[in-house]
């Protein structure tokens, strides 16, 4: 299939798409299943503000900048602006927690914004796995933004409280770059990737010998999953 038209993805058309009546509309939070996502799927994206999701349950694969990636219930995934992606795979059972926002509440936060813009914006997709305790705090200050941005809601210091958790789940996505978290976790995902190859291969080996099979059941390709077998010493 041919993909060469890039749909822009802005902040506004969300609020639109969605239905959303908001009081800070830098920052947007909601849930998503897959009978409710408004994207297609093996269509190029870009959009005008950061993402991060949280995936609670299911899986999504989708490429970024040429890479084949994979989310599974309980990974986190920070994508910087301007990023271009496209969905190529969402399981029936997928739901997850996003969060967008532009730079200007980054430039609102309590610290050095300066340093942490920089950081957010170099690299491509921060995919953040095996870290139960970081996702559930991530998990707890996306619903309070969740509940405190609604224009419905009337309580006091709504702004200051927002703009409290949002500088909380900023400073949670600094400190993990600064300790490296990005390198660690790239290793991490291709040691997850060959132990559950492996497991696979344990049990369906007798019937199955094609390695296209048991990438599908990974949700990869086979040239990705030929590479981190590779680069562990292994064939594929």
């Amino acid at each position: 299939m041919e993909r060469d038209f890039i749909s822009f993805l802005t902040l506004k058309d969300a609020l639109e798409i969605l239905k959303l009546q908001v009081i800070n509309k830098d920052i947007l939070t909601y849930d998503l299943t897959k009978q409710d996502y408004h994207l297609e799927e093996n269509s190029l994206y870009r959009s005008d503000s950061f993402c991060v999701i949280l995936v609670k349950s299911g899986v999504v694969s989708y490429i970024s900048n040429g890479e084949y990636l994979t989310l599974y219930a309980g990974d986190i995934l920070f994508s910087p602006i301007l990023e271009t992606f496209s969905i190529e795979y969402l399981s029936d059972d997928y739901v997850a927690s996003y969060i967008l926002f532009t730079e200007k509440p980054i430039t609102q936060a309590g610290f050095n914004y300066h340093n942490l813009l920089k950081e957010l914006r170099q690299g491509d997709s921060l995919i953040i796995n095996g870290q139960p305790e970081l996702f559930a705090r991530m998990k707890f200050h996306i619903g309070e933004i969740s509940r405190l941005n609604s224009n419905t809601l009337q309580e006091y210091f709504m702004e200051d409280m927002i703009s409290h958790h949002f500088s909380i789940i900023l400073f949670e996505l600094s400190n993990y770059i600064k300790k490296d978290g990005y390198s660690r976790n790239l290793l991490s995902r291709d040691e997850e990737i060959t132990t559950k190859f492996f497991t696979l291969v344990k049990e369906k080996y007798r019937f199955e010998h094609s390695v296209q099979f048991y990438a599908e059941q990974l949700f990869i390709t086979r040239k990705y999953l030929s590479k981190v077998i590779k680069n562990n010493g292994q064939n594929a």
